[in-house]
């Protein structure tokens, strides 16, 4: 059994709305409906990996759509395992990055992939117990630049994620990113109350 804090159970509770309290100057979840209809439309194409490399902030990339084609192609074929793996050896601008890479696994897997930014790293590290905790020595900041070193600590991230999805029986993997993104920038606004005092 998981037990979490009543504050994040309180998230879960009324997420859309929470969502909107924590992050009311971003456009989050329009930017993300928009993806998530692009990809039905279109599938993933080259179009929807750009925009999905603007989500994350990573810039554009100079690369030919046969090239994405291809490396979308090798990693719908690899085992679940791999994945980050294969994306990473894309060495595309952007992509070598924990937080680009896992939404561009998101976005292709969205129920076995969950997206990772320093919110709810954060949120991770705060949460996590047992076998989780010996894979939060990552400083939240500096989280962007961790697959380069290390993606199995992504995969933990992970794996964490999906458990609390069933824990907490959502349909979306969606759910608990977002409600782990609020939780982070709480801990994150307490943390800097407490230094500034």
């Amino acid at each position: 059994m998981i037990h979490m804090p009543t504050e994040f159970e309180d998230i879960l509770t009324d997420l859309d709305s929470e969502f909107k309290r924590a992050f009311p100057n971003r456009n989050y979840q329009e930017e993300y409906k928009k993806i998530e209809q692009k990809i039905q439309k279109e599938n993933f194409s080259y179009d929807v990996f750009l925009r999905i490399l603007m989500y994350k902030r990573s810039g554009g990339c100079e690369i030919d759509e046969e090239t994405v084609r291809k490396t979308i192609e090798s990693i719908k074929n690899s085992p679940d395992e791999e994945k980050m793996h294969t994306i990473m050896k894309m060495k595309l601008k952007g992509t070598q990055h924990m937080p680009t890479a896992s939404a561009l696994l998101h976005f292709l897997f969205p129920e076995n992939f969950a997206i990772v930014d320093k919110n709810t790293w954060r949120a991770f590290k705060k949460l996590a117990k047992g076998k989780y905790r010996n894979f939060c020595d990552i400083d939240p900041d500096d989280i962007k630049d961790a697959c380069k070193k290390d993606v199995k600590q992504y995969q933990v991230y992970n794996k964490f994620v999906i458990k609390l999805k069933k824990h907490h029986k959502k349909e979306r993997l969606r759910d608990i990113e977002k409600a782990l993104m609020i939780y982070g920038k709480k801990i994150y606004g307490k943390k800097i109350a407490r230094d500034s005092e």
